[in-house]
């Protein structure tokens, strides 16, 4: 579709009207100095119940980064806030040179709805990271491309379900194994060097079911007809589901199952003939999968699915773009709108967050269906031939 000065401005006027709406209704959260829940705990370095913060090595340091300069909670806050712009910032740079202007505030406004979590939560620097990581593989930087991403899984761990994704096409290419072998070494220096990334796989490890996640949807909705048992409680720095002892085998069959689908995906990339103009779909599903099928679903995890869509929707896939919006919107009505009412387990929210984990489950039927289409390696963004 060829956009005139006047489709454009049209764009342009929804984009302004939709982004000062919702700084309205963050107004408060945007612009006080006074630290949010979460910010308390990442100034504080310190978990809800007692303990070292149990997040990687990277955000860690961007914490102590931050604090540096920043040494009060109010100060710790702007400066959060401002740090996190930044990081928006470069992610929409790496978009500009990706799709055209209108299309680029079409995607701006998915952004403004979850501004909130965009500012508020350390999620757009291992997003930002992990992208910018994936574009500089794209583009033939190869080596850049794995320290960026391995760079973002030390602040939050998705990112390192696209490190299969880069070591897939490196074998068998000149100097890609040298390449794997130097981001292996990385990883493993790294977790090796950090008690602090260690602590926060194990503290994840031993979380249960959390209340936003898919399989505590299914388990409220099945809740308000058949009485199961199933109550919720505060703990690990959110709201869990406690479970009665006959479905506390969900708890492990969850990780299995998130691993089992991210795995599925890695396969399926590594067996398609046509994975070189198929790179960004792959990315966008690894990390759908990851979030969807985790036992943790917290509302700042939609920017994942979220920020891998944008190539997809660059390329014209409206109707991904629409579910982005939907996505966005079900998520933020969950948290923080929906926050008490969904740990009391009434109706409303309940039905809110299955609409919410639906539209995710929808997005990946609907790229991996695309993936079987006729005509996919005509994409109007070649891929290189060597992904």
């Amino acid at each position: 579709m060829d956009y005139g000065g006047r489709e454009l401005a049209i764009t342009l006027t929804i984009t302004i009207v939709v982004w000062a709406t919702f700084i309205g209704i963050y107004a408060y959260n945007l612009f006080s100095s006074g630290p949010t829940f979460d910010m308390a705990w990442y100034f504080l370095e310190e978990n809800p119940e007692g303990g070292t913060l149990a997040y990687p090595l990277g955000a860690m340091a961007y914490f102590a980064f931050i604090r540096s300069f920043a040494g009060t909670p109010e100060s710790f806050t702007v400066a959060f806030h401002a740090l996190s712009l930044a990081w928006l910032g470069l992610l929409f740079f790496i978009y500009g040179k990706m799709m055209r202007i209108e299309r680029l505030l079409m995607v701006s406004i998915i952004f403004a709805i979850l501004i909130y979590f965009v500012i508020d939560r350390v999620e757009i620097v291992a997003v930002a990271l992990a992208f910018s990581g994936a574009y500089l593989f794209s583009e033939g930087k190869r080596m850049g491309g794995w320290l960026a991403a391995i760079a973002g899984a030390f602040v939050k761990v998705f990112p390192v379900f696209l490190l299969p994704l880069f070591a897939i096409p490196e074998w068998g290419k000149k100097g890609g194994a040298k390449r794997v072998g130097i981001a292996g070494a990385v990883c493993v220096l790294l977790l090796l060097a950090s008690p602090a990334t260690i602590n926060s796989l194990m503290y994840q490890s031993q979380r249960g079911l959390q209340v936003e996640s898919v399989y505590s949807s299914v388990l409220l909705a099945a809740n308000q007809f058949l009485d199961m048992g199933i109550r919720t409680q505060e703990s690990w720095g959110s709201v869990h589901l406690v479970l009665p002892e006959g479905l506390q085998w969900l708890v492990p069959a969850s990780t299995l199952l998130q691993a089992a689908a991210v795995g599925a995906v890695i396969l399926a990339y590594a067996l398609d003939k046509r994975r070189g103009s198929r790179f960004w779909e792959y990315c966008f599903l690894v990390l759908a999968v990851g979030v969807l099928f985790g036992k943790i679903g917290s509302t700042q995890f939609m920017l994942w699915p979220v920020a891998f869509a944008v190539p997809l929707i660059g390329k014209g896939d409206m109707r991904l773009y629409a579910m982005c919006i939907a996505l966005a919107v079900f998520a933020i009505l969950v948290f923080p709108y929906g926050w008490y009412s969904l740990y009391m387990m009434e109706t409303l929210p309940i039905a809110v967050l299955a609409a919410r984990n639906l539209v995710l489950a929808g997005m990946v039927a609907h790229v991996g269906l695309r993936l079987n289409e006729k005509g996919m390696e005509k994409a109007e963004h070649v891929a290189r031939p060597d992904l």
